[in-house]
Formats: C-alpha cells, structure tokens, sequence
C-alpha cells in the first residue's frame, strides 16, 4: 500500500471527522465537523426535512 503524507492547516482531533478539501492533488483546507453537525446529500437533506414535516421545495432556476 502506499503511504501519503500532506501538511494539514489545523490540528486533527484524536476522536471525530475531518473534512479536507484538495485541488490538484494539494490539500487546500480542512474542517473538523462538530458532534451536532450533520453532513448529507441534498437528497437526503430533503428526505430529513420531509420527516420533520418541514418540506422544502426546490425552484428551477431558468
């Protein structure tokens, strides 16, 4: 297997989810996701909203 190192502009915590953002291959930023946030697709985003009897309807932009 091949090994990959990249400098990160912040400090990775011991537990939880970095989100890293690259361009070209080069790290560009990175994120450390609170316990309370929540990531997902725009489907699934609905799919949630739909459930909490909060739906959201997308306009089509022309």
């Amino acid at each position: 297997m091949e090994k990959h190192i990249y400098e990160l502009p912040i400090k990775l915590p011991a537990e939880g989810c970095t989100l890293v953002y690259t361009k070209n291959g080069k790290v560009k930023a990175a994120v450390v996701k609170r316990p309370e946030q929540y990531l997902a697709t725009i489907d699934e985003f609905l799919e949630l909203t739909k459930a909490a009897c909060f739906p959201v309807a997308l306009s089509a932009e022309e």
